[in-house]
């Protein structure tokens, strides 16, 4: 669940930005294209130094502070008042949220008895892309119902949950929080 969290994160934030900063903000096309692009370079970033990040501090305090990092950057993006604060928003969101996926792989295999890892990871995968299907239509039909600025600032809540979320994951002792 936490793993489609973040991916609905992802995909939301992904396939809104663009429009996000050009209907909400004014932005031309070309501006517009850069927060899909900020979104996946930050994220590619991100999942670069996931493993650096991981060997510093735990599964838990990570996907902790990303919900709490992607949530502040939801909230930039959703009611900034120009293109850049925009895409900076959307940077950061992407920078925090890409860590989540890998950690909770990671966290799926290792809790996976011997022999069973690739399913374990299966499993949390295909549960996770649910995530990808709900998140698009999630920001949409929030912006259909009020706007597009709170369709994105979504996003901010559904990063909180992922935060407070991390709770659930194993304590470095592979016991799960009370």
């Amino acid at each position: 669940g936490l793993c489609g969290l973040a991916f609905l994160i992802e995909d939301g934030m992904l396939s809104w930005s663009a429009i996000h900063l050009e209907d909400t903000l004014g932005a031309t096309p070309f501006v517009g294209s850069l927060g899909p692009g900020a979104l996946a370079a930050s994220m590619v970033t991100g999942r670069a130094l996931t493993q650096w990040l991981s060997e510093r501090a735990s599964d838990r305090t990570l996907v902790t502070g990303a919900g709490a990092i992607g949530s502040v950057g939801a909230m930039l993006a959703a009611f900034a008042p120009t293109t850049l604060v925009a895409l900076i928003g959307v940077a950061v969101t992407g920078a925090a949220i890409s860590a989540c996926a890998p950690l909770i792989f990671g966290v799926a295999g290792r809790s996976a008895g011997p022999g069973r890892q690739g399913q374990s990871i299966a499993r949390v995968t295909t549960l996770a892309y649910l995530g990808f299907v709900v998140g698009p239509p999630l920001v949409g039909g929030i912006a259909g119902l009020t706007d597009l600025r709170l369709g994105i600032a979504a996003m901010a809540g559904v990063s909180l949950l992922l935060g407070l979320g991390a709770r659930l994951l194993p304590a470095r002792d592979g016991r799960p929080s009370p």
